[in-house]
Order: structure tokens, then sequence, then C-alpha cells
């Protein structure tokens, strides 16, 4: 199952969608909930409900699809165990988003 459909299929939440995933006040946890994540942009092979519902144009690099999050950490490590991690950490840990 993708990420995008774990509450139900993208074709139902996108028709049912009053709006995009904007990463404002929620995360994308939250928004899967009743917004379409979509970064595979199978909404525009649905005819694009809306154009903010497809999100790979802001993918900078596709590694592929894993069936677990752990076969990712083995891959390619935590990024909060590396100097950019601990930075990003200090800087913008215990932050709400906004």
């Amino acid at each position: 199952m993708d990420f995008d459909e774990i509450h139900a299929p993208i074709e139902q939440i996108a028709s049912a969608a009053k709006s995009g995933f904007k990463n404002n006040g929620e995360s994308l946890f939250e928004a899967v909930e009743d917004k379409p994540v979509d970064f595979l942009g199978k909404t525009c092979g649905l005819g694009c409900y809306r154009p903010e519902h497809e999100l790979s144009k802001f993918l900078l690099n596709n590694y592929g699809l894993f069936d677990t999050r752990d076969e990712v950490f083995e891959q390619f490590g935590s990024f909060q165990h590396t100097v950019r991690g601990r930075a990003f950490e200090v800087v913008f840990g215990d932050r709400k988003s906004s």
C-alpha cells in the first residue's frame, strides 16, 4: 500500500479534497487523512483534479520505493546521526510548524 492511500484510495481522497497539501500547520501524516499527498503523479492520471494535489515537482531525487522504513534506514542511514542532522535539530527542534 502506498503512503498516499493509507486512509482511502487516492481517487476518493482527490475527488473529496477541498484543497491540496500546503505544509502550513499540518504535517504530511495529518494531511494524508483527507488530502491527496501525491508524490508519484497519480492524481494527474485521474485528470489532475487540482494541480496542487500533485507534489512530484518538489522532489529533488527519487531513490526508489521501500517496503519498510527500516529498509530505508539500512540503505541510507539516519539523518539525525549526521552533523547536518544534529545542526538541523538544534535550529528547528521543538518548533511548531507555522
